[in-house]
């Protein structure tokens, strides 16, 4: 680990923090101050292992994306009254102390009455990740809040820009880009590096499986019409149930490994008990085998 750091060090790693904690984005300002965080943060491998459960496949599409579901599930459903978002980001989800993610940023947010289901209100957002409706319409509702969640879903399975001028023109919005390739059957040509096995070692059908199960959802959450898309608590179960799958498989395979290794040590047990045995007996053999010949020697000499 020092090592890397030394590394890390000497390729320039000081200066890019430097560069990284310039840029900063403001989260409370007011007439006398204004308090800003840097809009990118370094992690070193030991936390990185920390928060991934030692990079265990379960979480290769990101634990955070099914606490930041659950929270918004949340804020819509559970709370006393429901809060809208607004500006759901990747720069607007934070890590805790012990890596787990946390919602930021209610600047935007609106409480909905009761009695409403959406308000109108002036638009306001994030490029790449405003939900086109409510661009067009300035009616906003929780669905919104679902748009946004499936850009960062797209994020999380594509590792790209959400706006990025070097695409075709058409889909230079992620979403757009996203939902396209998805339609052209290239969701394994425009995922993440990180997901895709190279070509040698392949993809297990298990990460096979929850890749493309959360494909299918982050497609749902991009629907034009709000209506057509599910809310965040149906996402969140989505999400736990994906969650939960890859976690019982794990205990079932520890399970699985814990027999083995009791079954082997019952063997090796049994090995060196009849190991024991053997060497006792061989033990009393071959004092029997050097007493016979000095008896035969002894009756020779007679």
């Amino acid at each position: 680990m020092k090592l890397k750091e030394k590394f890390f060090q000497q390729n320039g790693g000081l200066m890019l923090k430097q560069l990284l904690n310039e840029r900063e984005e403001a989260i409370e300002s007011g007439s006398s101050r204004e308090v800003r965080r840097p809009t990118t943060t370094i992690y070193n491998a030991e936390e990185l292992s920390k928060a991934t459960n030692n990079y265990h496949e379960s979480r290769i599409l990101g634990r955070g994306a099914a606490e930041v579901a659950g929270a918004l599930a949340y804020l819509h459903a559970d709370a006393s009254i429901p809060i809208i978002h607004r500006d759901v980001k990747s720069s607007n989800i934070l890590l805790d102390d012990d890596y787990k993610a946390k919602v930021a940023d209610f600047g935007a947010s609106r409480l909905v009455p009761i009695d409403q289901a959406q308000l109108s209100t002036i638009v306001q957002g994030t490029l790449g990740y405003l939900d086109p409706e409510y661009l067009l319409t300035s009616q906003l509702t929780e669905k919104s809040d679902v748009y946004s969640f499936g850009v960062l879903l797209a994020e999380l399975l594509t590792g790209k820009m959400v706006v990025s001028y070097m695409r075709l023109e058409e889909e230079r919005n992620l979403a757009n880009y996203f939902l396209a390739s998805m339609k052209d059957d290239r969701l394994y040509v425009i995922l993440d590096d990180s997901l895709v096995m190279n070509d040698n070692e392949g993809i297990s059908t298990e990460r096979r499986q929850q890749i493309e199960e959360v494909a299918q959802l982050t497609m749902t959450c991009l629907r034009m019409q709000g209506e057509n898309r599910p809310t965040m608590k149906e996402v969140s179960i989505v999400l736990d149930g994906l969650m939960r799958r890859s976690c019982k498989k794990q205990h079932w395979v520890l399970d699985a490994e814990a027999k083995n290794n009791e079954e082997e040590e019952k063997v090796a047990l049994l090995e060196a008990v009849q190991l024991d045995s053997y060497s006792q007996s061989s033990i009393t053999t071959v004092g029997e085998s050097k007493a016979m010949p000095l008896l035969e020697i002894e009756i020779g000499g007679r």
